[in-house]
């Protein structure tokens, strides 16, 4: 794995993050959360099961999981899914109208064995059917459609098998366990829960655009994790596969394990969920493969109670590259990429290349009643990769700030689906650089229909 000067190591990250976090322990040394019975443990340990997240991951208890409880046998069951028909259009020069859908279901089912706790686990979408370029998104970077160019202004869509897991944990004692995580795909123990899991993201259609700094990992062919908990605190570490998933996202692929990580969570309070965490990436990129990435992650989420049902998360993401991006001044495609080209070998142009990118998230959604539901979602993140490989500003860091506002409303109809519309607009705060290229202030806006397990 390359070495990063300067940088702490992920063990030592989640040392200082563990003193950090150790006052919030001390704060609630009563037992936090603990399960009411078998059928509602969680599955990593003794603890209400609305803890549990995505992966290994913890969110606040009080967030709940909606979707269909069964308990057949031996067994408990819970299925969950999601499905958002989107028409969006997308401002500004790069920008342009599409309609498509985001969707998952997840099953999960437990049962006691050997004095503790099997879980089979299984999670996929149907967003392959979307083509390799997914769903354009202003400002969104990462991963490839066909292997050869990055994807810019656009989401990728996720593969059909986005979970293959199997989950076991064992008590020691009455407030503490041991967990093992296997999964082909699964989800390594990095970041916050990922944005589909997460309750402060549920009413939001959209990927955001620190998905690459937060949970890009989610999807992972090859994830072995360890972990023990103790009350109201998991720690726990992975070996897993740090490459992103190739552009064919209706196969498997073969698992390895050439990347780690380690993360640190603690649930003080029901309402209340916080998590440290650090990775090293062996090749993350499929166009760079070989330059690796160090990743740190910090995340607080929050929810509340009452007739106001507030969910919010405060998450902060930082990606550090073992070597800066390949850049050259090749014959120009373009009249514009020309003039860049014209005025590579002159004085540096602003926004210079970094090893060294940060991201900020700020999430919220309430849901006031049983019909009406609004979400805030704004993002900071520092951006290569905005224009293609032959341009040389392909590999210049812009800071960028987008804010989007939404509202949905929840048909009135019986069952155990629940039906909603809703729209939502986005302004996006671009330097002055990039007005030739994305306009000044561009507004896109989205209308939806979802559906959802509840």
């Amino acid at each position: 794995m390359a070495s990063f000067p300067g940088m702490p190591a992920p063990g030592a990250l989640v040392v200082r993050a563990a003193l950090a976090l150790a006052s919030l322990l001390l704060a609630s040394p009563a037992r936090a959360g603990a399960a009411e019975g078998p059928d509602h443990a969680g599955v990593l340990g003794n603890y209400a099961m609305d803890r549990d997240a995505s992966g290994t991951s913890w969110q606040p208890e009080a967030a709940e999981m909606p979707g269909l409880h069964a308990f057949p046998g031996a067994w408990r069951v819970m299925v969950h899914a999601g499905l958002f028909a989107v028409f969006t259009d997308q401002g500004g020069p790069r920008g342009g109208r599409q309609g498509f859908s985001t969707n998952m279901a997840m099953a999960a089912a437990s049962r006691r064995l050997g004095g503790g706790m099997l879980t089979l686990r299984a999670m996929g979408s149907l967003e392959p059917l979307m083509g390799p370029k997914g769903y354009r998104l202003l400002l969104q970077t990462g991963e490839t459609a066909d292997g050869r160019t990055h994807l810019v202004d656009h989401q990728h869509p996720h593969d059909l098998a986005m979970e293959l897991a199997a989950i076991y944990a064992h008590p020691l004692g009455t407030r503490a366990s041991a967990f093992a995580y296997l999964g082909c795909p699964g989800e390594p123990a990095v970041g916050p829960a990922a944005f589909m899991h997460r309750a402060s993201a549920a009413e939001v259609p959209v990927a955001p655009l620190s998905h690459h700094w937060l949970d890009s990992t989610h999807i992972s062919f090859g994830v072995a994790t360890a972990g023990l908990v103790w009350g109201p605190a998991k720690l726990e570490a992975s070996a897993f596969n740090g490459h992103e998933p190739d552009a064919a996202r209706w196969n498997l692929e073969r698992p390895r394990f050439d990347s780690h990580s380690a993360r640190l969570s603690v649930n003080p309070r029901p309402w209340l969920s916080a998590q440290a965490s650090a990775a090293e990436l062996r090749g993350p990129e499929i166009l760079h493969p070989t330059i690796d990435v160090r990743r740190y992650t910090a995340s607080v989420s929050f929810a509340g109670t009452g007739r106001l049902r507030t969910q919010a998360t405060l998450a902060w993401g930082r990606n550090v590259r073992s070597a800066d991006l390949p850049t050259s001044c090749p014959l120009a495609v373009t009249a514009t990429a020309a003039a860049r080209v014209a005025s590579c070998a002159a004085a540096s142009p602003p926004f210079a290349p970094s090893r060294v990118s940060d991201a900020v998230l700020a999430e919220a959604s309430v849901r006031l009643g049983a019909r009406h539901g609004a979400f805030l979602r704004a993002e900071r993140a520092e951006k290569d990769e905005l224009f293609p490989s032959y341009d040389p500003f392909h590999v210049r860091v812009f800071p960028l700030a987008e804010v989007q506002a939404g509202y949905r409303y929840a048909l009135p109809v019986p069952g155990r689906v629940s039906w909603g519309v809703g729209a939502s607009g986005a302004i996006a705060l671009l330097p002055e650089f990039l007005a030739n290229e994305y306009g000044r202030r561009p507004l896109s806006y989205w209308l939806f229909a979802s559906a959802r397990l509840r």
